[in-house]
């Protein structure tokens, strides 16, 4: 299990976990990575998205100006999320 942490993202411990019967908050898909969006002015906590891979690789560049943390999930093959 990978995790990534990028300029500006959560500060603390991030619990990675998703059951099986998880499903991605995008689409039907299994999750593949969980994305933690740092608080805002407006929404005063983390909030945690699962993403599938196909929506991950297309928000990658937003996500990265958005300063979220990436953490690849257990049991997902690394270059499913590359």
């Amino acid at each position: 299990m990978a995790s990534l942490q990028l300029p500006g993202s959560i500060a603390g411990s991030l619990v990675v976990s998703a059951r099986p019967a998880d499903r991605a908050c995008c689409c039907q898909a299994e999750p593949v990575v969980r994305i933690v969006l740092p608080p805002t002015p407006a929404r005063r906590h983390n909030t945690d998205l699962l993403l599938c891979a196909h929506h991950y690789r297309t928000a990658r560049a937003a996500l990265a100006v958005a300063e979220v943390a990436i953490c690849e999930l257990p049991g997902v093959p690394g270059d499913v999320a590359a």
